[in-house]
């Protein structure tokens, strides 16, 4: 399973639900990273989040995980705002899936958390600058023996894969 983020050297991934930087670049990688993979994200990230053509998001809650796609291996029926999918307790079933190697973690925080122990690789862009923030990304460097400098972006953004 992969993953996906974007933090400070504090470790800062959200203000008041929202990215608090503006990096066009890193949204571009984001977009060519995930263009036809399945999202996961918890229902915070999710609410923030723009329109993500030619991907299925997932969210999860604490007691369900809904989709915003008509059609999913996890989807139990139509809801108003597509598939609603199963508690989150079911999570099981996506580690377990056999295409879960096209599926992409890509946050808040506690999700990160509850998918570590599978995420085999983790795409992290190292923003370059100081910004306030209310949500912060778990320690999870030591879970990775490799780091390799993908991209340097404009302004000393760099994106880091971290494998096992």
């Amino acid at each position: 399973m992969q993953a996906i983020a974007s933090m400070t050297n504090e470790r800062v991934i959200g203000n008041d639900g929202k990215i608090p930087w503006k990096v066009a670049s890193d949204l571009k990688w984001f977009r060519s990273f995930t263009l036809g993979k399945t999202i996961i994200v918890g229902s915070n990230t999710f609410e923030s989040l723009p329109p993500l053509p030619d991907r299925t998001v997932f969210f999860l809650r604490r007691l369900k995980m809904e989709s915003q796609c008509q059609a999913s291996p996890f989807s139990h029926y139509v809801g108003k705002n597509g598939c609603t999918g199963r508690r989150i307790s079911d999570y099981m079933q996506i580690i377990s899936h056999p295409e879960r190697e096209q599926f992409v973690i890509a946050g808040g925080s506690q999700i990160y958390c509850l998918f570590l122990a599978w995420i085999d690789e983790f795409y992290v862009t190292h923003i370059n600058g100081k910004y306030d923030g209310d949500t912060k990304m778990p320690e999870f460097e030591n879970f990775y023996e490799n780091r390799e400098l993908l991209h340097t972006f404009e302004g000393g953004h760099e994106v880091i894969r971290y494998t096992r």
